[in-house]
């Protein structure tokens, strides 16, 4: 069973997912940014976080922070 505090974690993570892919969305291919968009949607949030990584050339803190506590 999911604790609030899992559950809050969660939310967070998605909130930075969708802010990091609404701020480099020009650079991300149209294929790939709707890729992204429904894992988010379906709560693949890693999936969403790798693809997100493989597709913003040069670092992205926020991003990059938050593979490395999912890993």
């Amino acid at each position: 069973m999911a604790t609030s505090s899992m559950i809050e974690k969660w939310a967070e993570n998605e909130r930075i997912l969708r802010a990091v892919l609404e701020e480099h969305a020009s650079s991300i291919g149209d294929g790939a940014r709707a890729l992204i968009a429904e894992w988010l949607d379906h709560n693949e949030l890693g999936l969403a976080a790798e693809t997100l990584r493989e597709n913003i050339a040069g670092p992205c803190e926020p991003l990059d922070q938050l593979l490395d506590t999912m890993a």
